[in-house]
């Protein structure tokens, strides 16, 4: 007799524990799913091996065959693998038996379109939705792929010299340089000479655009010009800043990702700026369905500017070690942190002694009222939340505690891009013309200071804008 889903669970409690499933691969599962009324609590959830995760979903399915959600989740699972998600890979007999109870769960009126027609309306609402847009280059290889072996409406009619020109200069006019819609200005980091575009870069440099394009990945004698005004725009805001000013800020854009989560998507965008951030740490760039607590504190530090801090890393072990590296590690338990110190966990710990265990998890603190520790987190419950501590409680692995007070109090005239290239930002000052001044401008207009337009001349207004800059941070009002 076949073994039953509560079973199944059951024995997996029995022998395994709830959350015990080590450094291999594994997917957090509803007990009882959120359809039939399943909460997101820990009481609720198990982590379970692919293999484990798809047969659990199967015999929900087929306990449950009047439920379509159930048979919905059973038989996409059952589509193997795609380049984001490890799962277990069906057999053709289990694919065939998900494939028939999908089918019979969407039959007539189960169907949710089951008699239902677009209206004319609708039908022309799309068609204008769909106008003007240009398809990207994945999305015509997809198309490609999908047509591939089927019999084109043109074929056997060869298309004109001139028909091809036509073609050949719109594609041209519309993609090339400035005009391609993912083009971004570029900035050469020795003279700050800006440029419309890669290309327009690489020809006036001698280097190929993908030359260029590494280069400011690497912030190496080139930079993208939005990210190095927000680069600048970071230093300005840092000008005169005190070590808990500096503290708060961590803290705050630790916040603005709250409530960000797996089911929904919102954390990719987490994920997506750890992976922007070049060289990636040991080479690996995160997936969707990673664990991603170090990920999230990681993505704090670069929207923070402050990698040079906080290492950046994907795994809370490796993070540990680089902490140790810059002498920012803390070991001890009863250490009463800071807010925007990093906390690492060990739920392996037994309570006695001092914890020296393999961390699992990591978050960011926010506040210490007393005893009692509040943390924010990425991937607790596959979300961005607070988790409430004790000092010198159980789980407490250590802490990383970056030097912000090397960052305080900063009236520097040089601005440290990267470890390989440092750029002085030049003297301005009243009836100068250059990009410079536009870029100054730019800052100055962002911050709510207007200069009464952007055009690279430093004049009266310029100079009052940057004159009220200075008085409201403390800065010698000098222009």
């Amino acid at each position: 007799m076949e073994t039953t889903y509560k079973e199944f669970i059951d024995n997996i409690l029995k022998t395994r524990g709830r959350f015990n499933c080590g450094d291999r691969y594994h997917e957090r599962h509803h007990i009882i799913p959120e359809c039939c009324g399943g909460t997101n609590n820990d009481s609720n959830l198990i982590d379970l091996f692919a293999s484990e995760h798809y047969e659990a979903h199967r015999l929900l399915a087929l306990e449950n065959p009047n439920n379509r959600g159930l048979v919905c989740a059973w038989f996409i699972m059952s589509h193997g693998k795609n380049q984001d998600r490890v799962t277990h890979i069906v057999t053709a007999e289990e694919y065939e038996e998900a494939r028939i109870a999908f089918s019979d769960a969407m039959r007539g009126e189960n169907n949710p379109f089951y008699g239902k027609h677009h209206t004319e309306k609708t039908k022309i609402k799309q068609s204008d939705s769909n106008k003007g847009k240009i398809v990207s280059y994945e999305t015509r290889k997809k198309l490609s792929k999908a047509l591939k072996g089927k019999i084109p409406s043109n074929k056997g009619k060869p298309a004109s010299d001139e028909q091809k020109k036509k073609q050949s200069d719109a594609m041209m006019d519309r993609y090339d340089g400035e005009n391609n819609p993912k083009a971004r200005k570029v900035i050469r980091l020795s003279d700050l000479k800006i440029y419309d575009c890669g290309k327009f870069a690489a020809e006036d440099n001698n280097v190929c655009q993908s030359t260029i394009c590494n280069r400011c990945k690497l912030h190496k004698d080139f930079m993208y010009y939005d990210e190095y005004i927000l680069t600048i725009q970071n230093d300005l805001e840092r000008c005169n800043m005190t070590e808990q000013e500096i503290r708060n800020e961590v803290v705050t854009i630790a916040k603005g990702w709250l409530g960000c989560k797996e089911s929904n998507g919102t954390h990719k965008k987490i994920i997506d700026l750890y992976n922007s951030h070049k060289p990636l740490a040991r080479g690996y760039k995160v997936k969707y369905n990673d664990a991603w607590c170090a990920t999230f504190v990681s993505a704090v530090a670069i929207k923070a500017d402050l990698t040079d801090i906080i290492p950046t890393e994907c795994g809370c072990n490796p993070m540990i070690q680089l902490f140790k590296n810059m002498g920012c590690w803390v070991e001890n338990d009863a250490y009463v942190p800071k807010p925007a110190d990093i906390i690492f966990y060990d739920w392996q710990d037994s309570g006695i002694g001092d914890n020296v265990g393999s961390s699992d998890h990591v978050g960011i603190v926010v506040s210490v009222t007393g005893n009692t520790i509040k943390v924010i987190e990425g991937n607790i419950k596959d979300s961005v939340d607070y988790r409430i501590m004790t000092v010198n409680g159980k789980y407490i692995r250590g802490y990383g505690c970056p030097k912000y007070s090397n960052k305080s109090t900063s009236k520097t005239t040089t601005t440290n891009i990267t470890k390989t290239s440092t750029i002085s930002v030049p003297i301005l000052k009243l009836g100068a013309k250059s990009e410079s001044v536009k870029t100054l401008q730019i800052l100055l207009t962002n911050k709510g200071y207007s200069t009464n337009g952007i055009d690279g001349d430093f004049g009266n207004n310029t100079l009052s804008a940057l004159k009220n800059f200075q008085k409201a941070k403390g800065l010698d009002v000098d222009g």
